[in-house]
């Protein structure tokens, strides 16, 4: 046995499939890809499409959510009307040029906006995503299983 692998069965349960493998890792030197990240934090664009593995991990997550997630019923006082849904989908735009950092963002507004759907609306299970839009603001796209109304 070689002494920089490892080798290790894998059993991965997903809502629908079931997937089995022996995966070999490689014992690496982390350091390049410590730097890697970081220079990655520092660039300062909109990318308007996830890498692979991003993509996966999202899709996965949304599987995840419809999966477990049972269907049920909102009012509509437009229509005067009932609907049925199981997830909705949020976006968060700033109002205004944003002045404060990225985290400061995700900090104190976005961690204050789940907060508060969590105790008024019971908000359990979500996912959000961080984007840049082309003005160089921040955005939240958010995947939950509550009913939140627009206003």
């Amino acid at each position: 046995m070689d002494s920089n692998k490892i080798y290790t069965e894998v059993v991965r349960v997903h809502p629908d499939e079931l997937v089995m493998f022996s995966r070999i890792e490689y014992i690496k030197d982390t350091r390049h890809f410590n730097k890697k990240s970081l220079s990655n934090l520092k660039l300062n664009y909109s990318r308007t499409k996830l890498s692979d593995n991003a993509e996966r991990k999202a899709k996965r997550a949304i599987k995840y959510m419809l999966f477990g997630t049972n269907e049920k019923k909102a009012w509509n006082p437009k229509y005067n009307s009932t609907y049925t849904f199981k997830v909705n989908f949020i976006t968060l735009t700033l109002p205004s040029i944003q002045k404060h950092s990225d985290i400061e963002i995700k900090k104190g507004l976005l961690n204050q906006f789940l907060i508060e759907c969590k105790i008024k609306y019971k908000l359990t299970n979500y996912i959000w995503k961080m984007e840049k839009q082309r003005n160089g603001n921040v955005h939240f796209h958010i995947l939950g299983d509550k009913y939140i109304p627009y206003s």
